[in-house]
């Protein structure tokens, strides 16, 4: 799938055409064991993609290693967003996955399984909408709100995530685990 995306370099274990250590790696968690062997030992900074449900007996060591953990049934389209978005140091979590594990790999320092974000219902509902790119009249009408009531909410939200734009907030939600996609 990801080969068909011209933006994306694809390499496969023992290809070292690129002459550098891959951004994101893709495991299947039927593979966890190999997880160390086979791309930490060779790669200890590289970010991994979980391909597939973790199980359980698996212990909780490789949760630190993982950044992202996808459905084993991903489209394309998630596929490659959630490799782009794991490379820019995110987290990315697949609400396919039952039972999702709590996990934070290389770059996600700040997620550790808690989210340290207090938010009302208010502010959670206008995160939600900031995130899918609404503006503050949008964000009034869909809520029911006045767009000043949307502004301040918004503001609310810049202060506590110590962001300087709607983009930050985005960002610092997901890093701290607020927000998942």
């Amino acid at each position: 799938m990801l080969e068909a995306e011209s933006t994306i370099t694809v390499q496969s274990e023992g290809d070292d055409r690129l002459g550098r250590p891959p951004d994101v790696a893709l495991v299947d968690a039927g593979a966890l064991r190999l997880l160390d062997p086979l791309v930490l030992d060779r790669w200890p900074h590289v970010r991994v993609i979980l391909i597939g449900q973790p199980d359980p007996e698996d212990g909780a060591e490789w949760r630190q290693a993982v950044s992202g953990v996808l459905s084993a049934h991903v489209h394309a389209a998630v596929l490659i967003t959630a490799v782009r978005a794991v490379a820019n140091g995110l987290l990315v979590a697949d609400p396919d996955v039952d039972d999702l594990p709590l996990f934070g790999g290389t770059g996600a320092d700040a997620m550790r399984g808690e989210a340290t974000v207090a938010l009302t219902p208010r502010e959670r509902q206008v995160l939600d909408l900031v995130a899918r790119g609404y503006p503050n009249k949008s964000i009034a009408y869909e809520l029911g709100i006045t767009e000043h009531t949307a502004k301040f909410h918004v503001g609310s939200l810049l202060a506590k995530f110590g962001a300087a734009s709607r983009a930050e907030i985005v960002t610092n939600a997901t890093r701290s685990g607020v927000l998942t996609f």
